[in-house]
């Protein structure tokens, strides 16, 4: 049988460019496709097939939450956890600030001052004269840096640069992503010894779709704006005076 490999999964249509793979070499890069979603180019090394979030032959979700959670009761339709709850942040600005309830945000400001982590990855906007996109992975580093990566993105990112970070800088990291993304970081986490120290903690997003770079082009062309002159994309406004389902 012939080795699994990035672009296998790309021609497949199961690619939903996490750059794991692209991470695992030095010259792997992630390139936006036609069509505006983050593909491999180059990368992959010899344990893709088993950090791939959708390779057949990697560890499945059930596998890893067995390992990582097995005190938590397993649910047929909902898999491993210890308690489930509704909530949102009333500390100050963390809602206000945030795309929900403020709780990632929170959570992950909560785990920097108990000193439980040394830093946060997540997304935050970038300039896009200087980035080419709108929002990358980042890390911070404090309270306010967490704060400012609030809010919800609907454009494409990818880990390749976040994990060599990673790999690069000694400390206990917190990782926000969306679960395909999280399922990359704990197939790496099972395969890395490094990553598997300095990763402390996922924090896994709902998710409902993937959108593409177009996203933002089809807005900027709703209002008849070059896509050229958008220098910012915020996806949801909060309106006090309007209920969150308008």
């Amino acid at each position: 049988m012939k080795p699994l490999t990035p672009l296998k999964i790309v021609r497949s249509g199961l690619c939903i460019g996490c750059g794991a793979c692209a991470a695992e070499t030095p010259a792997g890069r992630m390139d936006l496709d036609d069509y505006g979603q983050f593909r491999p180019i180059d990368g992959g090394g010899e344990r893709f097939e088993r950090i791939c979030p959708f390779s057949p032959i990697a560890a499945d979700e059930d596998t890893i939450a067995d390992d990582l959670y097995p005190e938590a009761p397993r649910y047929p339709t909902a898999g491993r956890f210890l308690d489930a709850y509704v909530g949102h942040v009333e500390a100050e600005g963390f809602r206000d600030r945030g795309s929900s309830g403020g709780m990632v945000s929170w959570v992950l400001d909560e785990l920097m001052r108990q000193g439980l982590i040394d830093a946060a990855a997540h997304v935050a906007p970038v300039d896009p004269d200087a980035e080419g996109r709108y929002f990358r992975y980042r890390v911070s580093r404090s309270s306010e840096a967490i704060r400012a990566g609030a809010k919800s993105r609907y454009y494409p990112v990818e880990m390749s640069d976040l994990l060599r970070e990673i790999r690069a800088t000694p400390g206990r990291y917190a990782v926000v992503g969306v679960p395909c993304f999280i399922k990359a970081i704990q197939l790496l986490r099972r395969e890395d010894p490094i990553l598997r120290e300095r990763i402390a903690f996922t924090l896994g997003l709902f998710c409902g779709h993937m959108k593409s770079a177009r996203f933002v082009e089809s807005f900027a062309m709703q209002m008849g704006v070059p896509i050229e002159a958008v220098q910012a994309v915020e996806f949801r406004v909060k309106d006090a005076s309007r209920p969150a389902n308008v």
